[in-house]
């Protein structure tokens, strides 16, 4: 499966919220995603695109982004994806834009691309679960170098933007917006356009995991300050296990796992901390749907309070 997160848990600084509540993390802001890259261009089915073109494509699931379901998609030849009958040009904008009438999209890596080119291609292949599209090895009209990148798409609205092999780069945009992003509500969240922060620049093997709200909890105080040093930091986990300071004090511990709701979730009653354990599993997680939880550490001697977002 394509999802990157670590195993531990690990500290966060989200690109986002959006308005809608979109976050994303990235490697090049220091997000420690594993790169796992999807080669299709065996398998996988080469689309007939040509220089300045477009196609659509049967998704085997609805596919939800923003508010509405798809279950097809567009590949547009400029690096892009996005769901209505149009091809989009090579005039890249930062987002939010609608210059060529086409709301709804992702901005893979937007620029005047030519999957035409006799070396290059690009080529989509479903797995059931999810869905990837990979333009290998196309150049950037006018400038030297190919560069390799890919789009995976799941039913459950993670989108994974992954940058295998990047020779090339001008004033590409790269994000995702919604059709109504200019009327005001900001349903669009930006990583790139124009150089723009310049840190963020896609290199060989990285990779940007946009979240839906779904997940990322929207409602939490995760909407303004992303990541907090106080008592309650933000954690992502795959299968948690917190990190114990080597000052704790040996003690005997219940732990409670809350929902974003405040309710209690289960209660693990008598667990051995101290300064010769580093960490702490969290047991019985994996049943959970992915979403913000609390954790609330508690003994004699000890009290400590965590928040995770638990990814699958």
């Amino acid at each position: 499966m394509f999802l990157a997160i670590l195993e531990l848990c690990y500290l966060f600084s989200f690109g986002g919220p959006d308005g809608y509540g979109y976050l994303f993390l990235a490697t090049r802001d220091g997000d420690p995603l594993y790169f796992h890259w999807e080669d299709i261009t065996e398998t996988g089915t080469r689309l007939d695109l040509g220089d300045d073109d477009y196609t659509t494509i049967d998704l085997p699931f609805s596919f939800p982004f923003y508010d509405a379901l798809y279950n097809y998609a567009v590949i547009g030849s400029n690096g892009l994806v996005y769901f209505v009958d149009e091809y989009v040009g090579i005039e890249n904008e930062c987002l939010p834009t609608h210059i060529y009438d086409v709301g709804d999209l992702i901005a893979l890596y937007w620029s005047d691309l030519n999957p035409e080119d006799s070396l290059a291609g690009v080529y989509r292949q479903d797995f059931g679960s999810y869905t990837v599209i990979e333009f290998y090895r196309v150049p950037i009209v006018g400038l030297p170098g190919r560069n390799t990148f890919e789009v995976i798409l799941t039913p459950t609205g993670y989108i994974e933007l992954l940058y295998l092999h990047m020779e090339s780069y001008s004033d590409e945009t790269i994000g995702i917006q919604d059709a109504s992003a200019l009327g005001g509500n900001y349903w669009y969240l930006e990583y790139l356009c124009n150089g723009e922060p310049p840190l963020r620049v896609p290199v060989d093997s990285s990779a940007v995991l946009y979240i839906p709200p779904w997940v990322s909890a929207k409602e939490t105080t995760l909407s303004h300050r992303p990541v907090s040093t106080d008592a309650t930091p933000l954690f992502v986990c795959k299968a948690p296990s917190l990190s114990v300071p080597s000052s704790a004090l040996d003690d005997i511990a219940d732990l409670f796992l809350y929902g974003a709701d405040g309710r209690t979730i289960l209660k693990v009653p008598n667990i051995g901390i101290g300064r010769d354990k580093s960490s702490l599993i969290i047991p019985g997680t994996t049943a959970l749907p992915s979403g913000i939880y609390r954790v609330l550490l508690r003994g004699r001697k000890t009290e400590r309070r965590y928040s995770i977002l638990l990814l699958h």
